[in-house]
């Protein structure tokens, strides 16, 4: 927790909200250190505050209590609303075992460079692959990593699956992650792809 927080603060995130699926998670209190972390607990009164003020809530509130995606659906909205409070100008959504790498460039100067009639960008993800099975930290342990099948010559995956004998080169998802521009009619519409729907030019 403490190295995905200073990674991404050192990038130049203005802000980081954070859902603890568990209110009594004690990397809460890791959270709680940073002045530019927002640690938001999935208790009571979030609950409450989602079925009372989240569009996306009638669809997706009557399944969070066995389906996880429509928990973090729910979250990416509230995170939406909290960003556009806060005056901020992109959102990006991704998991706690994720960073955001822009090459060489800080995240604001990434972003700055975006064309002011492009609303999202889907960023590719590589898949860790760690050289050891116990990882103490993977943020600073983890060094290796396979490219997105997108960002390969045609046939490498195929030959990866003969050689090595696996039938999947990346063990889990491969179709990136999203960021979008803050605007108060942007929704998620899924989690892993992130597409936000309803970005209307302002």
């Amino acid at each position: 927790m403490e190295s995905f927080i200073r990674y991404h603060l050192a990038l130049g995130i203005a802000h980081i909200y954070i859902f603890f699926d568990d209110p009594e998670d004690p990397a809460i209190q890791v959270a709680l250190q940073f002045s530019d972390v927002t640690a938001i607990h999935n208790d009571e009164a979030l609950q409450v505050q989602q079925a009372l003020g989240n569009v996306l809530y009638p669809k997706y509130g009557p399944h969070t209590g066995y389906e996880v995606m429509a928990c973090q659906i729910l979250n990416v909205e509230t995170a939406i609303q909290l960003a556009l409070d806060q005056g901020m100008d992109w959102i990006l959504h991704i998991d706690g075992d994720e960073l955001f790498y822009p090459g060489q460039m800080m995240a604001l100067d990434w972003f700055d460079q975006v064309s002011d009639d492009i609303f999202q960008v889907t960023f590719l993800n590589h898949e860790a692959a760690p050289e050891v099975f116990e990882v103490e930290d993977y943020f600073r342990d983890v060094t290796l990593f396979k490219k997105n099948p997108a960002a390969l010559e045609p046939g490498l995956c195929t030959e990866f699956q003969r050689v090595s004998g696996k039938s999947q080169y990346f063990l889990a998802y491969q179709n990136g992650k999203s960021a979008a521009r803050i605007h108060p009619t942007l929704l998620p519409n899924s989690v892993q792809a992130l597409i936000f729907q309803n970005v209307i030019p302002w």
